[in-house]
């Protein structure tokens, strides 16, 4: 029976005393048969690399260990170890962060968009859509471009229209949009922008020489982020929008034009007043939007001979110059017409819609550029509902049309054939 004795806590210490009297193998053998012994004579000796036992002894646990001075450890003891050696990377091994280019951060839900483009006939026809969008936009860096988007009845979707056709064109570096509210109609864009920045067109007005001092710097104080679109909004008390000026709106927009590519303007259900007149006037390509149901197609279709009547290109003849091909003098009406394109929103609604006769609809408007059908979606509505709206939480359906009727806009820009009214 081994010793029983108490260490300096007063605890048994029976099985150190019993372990101690124990021979310590060296850790090279693991607790086996050390190699080279009688027992196992064909084996090799020890390896040279394998430590002594007497500083193996010395070295185990703490409680295992003798008492007495430390055994030092010389060269011979140490053998040289055949494993891998550790290298110590040059300096050209250390990549230049500032060379490399960072690697884009894509979230689950656009590869699932990737994904559905390249499995799916609608994804691919999405994904034309984009090319032909990314084409058109890499023609129109010459100048400064403006698109209003307006319509002859409210609730139609011009607001929603105009702030998804703004994300769509914030996927492409070379656009540089920007959205500025002109509706002086009780405008829906600040419940669609959720958190708006409370600085609008009328604060930026007062501080106009400093922003445009600044930079655009300065101007992102007076912006809301909608992903990556800006938008400036308009005032939400009515008369301080009633005292807002073409002029004050042609102030604003010189000042972004410095710093944008792309215009949108959200304008009101009104052709007359100032405002939505102005932004006719300096549009380089009009959206028309319109509900899908006969009473406000008539009204569209009113509508859009008006802008492009002969009592409207009068009117304006100063911002109109004279066009000319061949040295024949071109129809101003035609040419005011094909600048436009009818975006019909909302189609598949109700179950008791009349369809309408696109056909017949199309005679009406010969000269236009193009009729877009968009169709209706509760998903979007309950987007729009609960602030969730993002290009990438967008329908499918509508995201397609979207970009089909952006697509249709910017290539006739490109083409050259609408010519500027400024």
């Amino acid at each position: 029976m081994p010793d029983i004795s108490l260490d300096g806590n007063g605890h048994l210490d029976s099985h150190v005393e019993a372990v101690r009297r124990t021979p310590a193998r060296s850790s090279a053998t693991n607790g086996r048969i050390a190699r080279g012994t009688p027992d196992h004579p064909s084996e090799t000796a020890t390896p040279s690399w394998a430590v002594p036992e007497h500083i193996a002894a010395h070295t185990a646990h703490p409680n295992l260990r003798e008492e007495g001075p430390p055994v030092p450890v010389t060269a011979d003891d140490c053998g040289t170890y055949p494993g891998p050696q550790l290298r110590i990377p040059s300096e050209g091994d250390i990549p230049d962060l500032y060379k490399t280019p960072p690697v884009p951060v894509i979230t689950p839900t656009r590869r699932l968009i990737n994904l559905w483009k390249r499995r799916s006939e609608q994804g691919r026809s999405e994904e034309q859509n984009d090319e032909l969008i990314s084409a058109a936009l890499s023609k129109l860096t010459d100048k400064f471009y403006v698109i209003p988007v307006i319509g002859p009845k409210g609730g139609s979707g011009k607001t929603l229209l105009s702030l998804i056709c703004g994300l769509i064109l914030s996927e492409h570096r070379n656009a540089r949009p920007c959205l500025l509210e002109a509706n002086m109609d009780w405008g829906t864009l600040r419940d669609l922008l959720g958190d708006a920045n409370p600085r609008t067109i009328a604060h930026l007005l007062n501080d106009l020489p400093d922003v445009d001092r600044a930079g655009y710097g300065a101007l992102q104080g007076y912006l809301t982020m909608f992903g990556r679109l800006p938008v400036l909004t308009a005032p939400t008390n009515p008369d301080d929008m009633q005292a807002l000026t073409p002029a004050d709106y042609d102030k604003v927009v010189s000042l972004l034009s410095k710093h944008m590519q792309v215009l949108l303007l959200d304008c009101g259900t009104s052709f007359v007043n100032r405002i939505s007149q102005y932004a006719a006037q300096l549009a380089d390509h009009t959206i028309l939007v319109a509900a899908p149901d006969n009473p406000t197609m008539r009204r569209c279709i009113a509508s859009a001979h008006y802008l492009a009547s002969s009592r409207y290109v009068s009117t304006y003849k100063e911002v109109m110059p004279d066009l000319t091909v061949l040295g024949e003098k071109r129809d101003l009406a035609r040419v005011a017409m094909g600048s436009m394109t009818l975006a019909v929103n909302g189609i598949g609604k109700s179950s008791k819609e009349v369809p309408l006769d696109y056909n017949a609809l199309a005679k009406q408007l010969p000269d236009m550029n193009g009729i877009v059908k968009l169709p209706y979606s509760e998903r979007l509505e309950a987007l729009i509902n609960t602030g969730r709206l993002d290009i990438e939480v967008l329908p499918a359906a509508y995201r397609r049309q979207a970009k089909q009727l952006l697509a249709s806009v910017l290539i006739k820009m490109a083409e050259g054939r609408n010519q500027p009214w400024h």
